[in-house]
């Protein structure tokens, strides 16, 4: 059975390592993780797209990255770095965006307007992307994204 000043000894040790952050519990995103995620968003997106930098694109995205891209191809991070340079975009609009946010994951949900085209494909319409987050270790990690195209019906009632 445990004594007084053994008990006090534990306490102590407790409220030391507590203290000293020694015992402290991994915590998940920041309160502003909202914030950070748009912008996060809106870099990654001007970062490969008009200035077809694949820098950020590979250090947040997981390696089994995947992309679902219009058209139905789905990718790995290989082949969305060698697709950057498929694009030639003066400008990208980015409207309508949300997160939703489950635990360590988020989604960033978004109308995407691009002021350009993609070879071989040409000129996009308004497209709806979702990417999908993990927070992991203090930052977050890109793990899929998928674009479709917004239908004309769709964007005329607003929908998209």
């Amino acid at each position: 059975m445990l004594r007084l000043k053994q008990v006090k000894q534990i306490f102590w040790a407790l409220g030391f390592g507590l203290l000293c952050g020694c015992a402290s519990i991994p915590s998940g995103p920041p309160p502003s993780y909202s914030d950070d995620l748009l912008k996060l968003n809106e870099t990654l997106f001007r970062a490969m797209i008009i200035d077809q930098d694949p820098a950020l694109f590979t250090a947040i995205a997981v390696e089994d990255f995947r992309v679902l891209a219009p058209g139905g191809v789905v990718e790995g991070k290989a082949q969305a770095i060698q697709g950057l340079r498929a694009w030639d975009v003066v400008d990208i609009k980015i409207m309508n965006p949300q997160v939703v946010r489950h635990g360590n994951i988020a989604t960033v949900i978004n109308r995407l307007d691009i002021d350009g085209t993609m070879q071989p494909i040409g000129r996009w319409g308004p497209l709806k992307s979702m990417r999908t987050f993990s927070w992991e270790e203090g930052e977050w990690q890109l793990v899929s994204h998928s674009l479709t195209p917004c239908l004309p019906k769709a964007v005329e009632l607003g929908r998209c």
